[in-house]
């Protein structure tokens, strides 16, 4: 590393170091502390460089041996400050989708106003543990959808703001982490083909499944026929696609229809079957 006003000096190797510049962070992949992992690429903050002076970066690669690759691209920028975190990120959940947003700071972590426009990147991870992950690419916007998610998995994010001048950018740290949990909010299509069959002091029903793959049980209606209010016949749900309704009284007429719900936390309930109507014999 170089700063100050002093030309840059060729990046050579002699006996495993950059000729002209300090080495100021060693990274092994095992570990990779003290950088990230951010998708393919790995990312490292020099939190000594100090605003307004001017520094030049190379990496080298080394083997298990300890022979050094050549330089890389020579990095050429003068260090600015980068702003603070966003503020009160908030995550909505949707179904397969985590809707969130959030405040821009003000200043940069020197306290200087920010007058440029940042940017943002929206990262996630499934447990607190392992790393954040972008999500998308970077955006001006202060909202962003997450979207194709599971539903009934919790996923952790944080966000960062990014300033740049020029080709130069600073990173914010993390926010604070929210948590989401997206939810199945899509009801199951209703059974089908409904069938009664009165006996004696009973009702035997008989129906096709539900197409959803998700289905978790069936409810039975009941009311009297033939414009009375329907009501739930079982507390809890069945999953057989049969049902015998005991609760009847002789000579009577009814009519029933079926839903079905889904397996979701909050389970979904379908729209009702067609109604069938069936009196009891005397």
């Amino acid at each position: 590393e170089e700063s100050g006003d002093a030309p840059a000096k060729p990046a050579l190797i002699s006996w495993g170091q950059v000729v002209g510049y300090d080495q100021i962070a060693e990274i092994k992949l095992d570990s990779r502390a003290p950088a990230e992992m951010e998708g393919q690429r790995l990312r490292w903050a020099d939190t000594a460089a100090m605003t307004g002076r001017r520094y030049f970066y190379v990496v080298t690669a080394t083997d298990s041996i300890g022979r050094a690759s050549p330089p890389s691209n020579r990095l050429d920028l003068v260090a600015f400050s980068a702003p603070r975190p966003p503020e009160q990120l908030q995550a909505r959940p949707g179904e397969n989708q985590v809707m969130l947003s959030w405040s821009a700071p003000a200043t940069a972590i020197d306290g200087s106003p920010l007058r440029e426009p940042l940017t943002y990147q929206l990262l996630r991870a499934q447990t607190r543990a392992e790393p954040y992950r972008p999500v998308g690419e970077p955006t001006a916007n202060l909202a962003v959808t997450d979207t194709n998610l599971q539903n009934e998995q919790s996923y952790y994010y944080v966000v960062r703001a990014i300033r740049s001048q020029g080709t130069t950018k600073a990173f914010s740290e993390q926010s604070a982490t929210v948590t989401a949990t997206p939810v199945d909010l899509t009801p199951p299509p209703p059974p089908s083909n409904l069938v009664a069959v009165p006996a004696e002091g009973s009702v035997r029903l008989a129906w096709d499944p539900s197409r959803a793959p998700d289905v978790a049980g069936y409810f039975v209606y009941r009311a009297p026929a033939p414009n009375g209010e329907f009501s739930r016949v079982n507390l809890t749900a069945v999953s057989a696609t049969v049902f015998v309704d005991r609760s009847v009284e002789r000579g009577k007429s009814y009519r029933y229809a079926i839903t079905a719900i889904d397996q979701a936390r909050k389970p979904n309930e379908s729209q009702r079957s067609e109604a069938v109507s069936v009196t009891l014999p005397q």
